[in-house]
C-alpha cells in the first residue's frame, strides 16, 4: 500500500505470466579464410569457405588461446596472414587474424588492425586448422616469399 494525498492505493501485478521466449545462441557455421601476403600491397593468394560444426570448434578454440603476456621480437615474418570471418549464416559475428610466421599470433580484433588483442597460438590450434581446411599443418606454416 501506498498512501498518496490520503488515499491508499494497492500495488498489485496486474499479470503473473513470464515470458518462455528464449534468444537462441548464435551458432557459428560458416568461416571464410583468406590467405594473404601482407607486405605492401596485400595479395590475397587463395580464398575458402568452411560450413559446418567445425567452424564453431575452430572459433572455440581461438577465443581459448592464452594472451600474450608481452609483445616479444619475433622471427622474421614475410607477411603471410590468415583473415578469418566467422558467420551465423550470412551475419557476420567475429574477424581475427593469424599470423603464419613470425610468433604465430592470433589477432582477436581482426580486420580493424588495431592489434590490441594478441593470443599465442599453440600446436593444437594449428592442427584444428589444419584439419578445418585439409591442408597440412607445414603448408598453413609456409609463408609465400616475393
Amino acid at each position: 500500500m501506498v498512501a498518496c494525498n490520503s488515499s491508499a492505493v494497492a500495488l498489485v501485478p496486474t499479470s503473473t505470466a513470464t515470458s518462455t521466449t528464449q534468444t537462441a545462441p548464435l551458432v557459428l557455421n560458416k568461416v571464410i579464410v583468406k590467405r594473404a601476403r601482407n607486405m605492401p600491397p596485400p595479395i590475397i593468394e587463395w580464398e575458402r569457405t568452411v560450413e559446418g560444426i567445425q567452424v564453431e570448434q575452430l572459433h572455440r578454440k581461438l577465443v581459448s588461446l592464452l594472451p600474450s603476456p608481452y609483445r616479444i621480437s619475433c622471427p622474421i615474418s614475410f607477411g603471410t596472414d590468415y583473415y578469418l570471418t566467422f558467420l551465423n549464416n550470412s551475419q557476420v559475428i567475429d574477424e581475427i587474424i593469424v599470423n603464419a610466421g613470425g610468433c604465430r599470433s592470433a589477432w582477436m580484433d581482426g580486420i580493424i588492425k588495431q592489434k590490441t588483442d594478441q593470443r599465442d597460438t599453440d600446436d593444437s590450434f594449428w592442427e584444428l586448422f589444419s584439419k578445418v581446411l585439409d591442408i597440412s599443418v607445414k603448408d598453413l606454416q609456409t609463408e609465400t616469399r616475393r
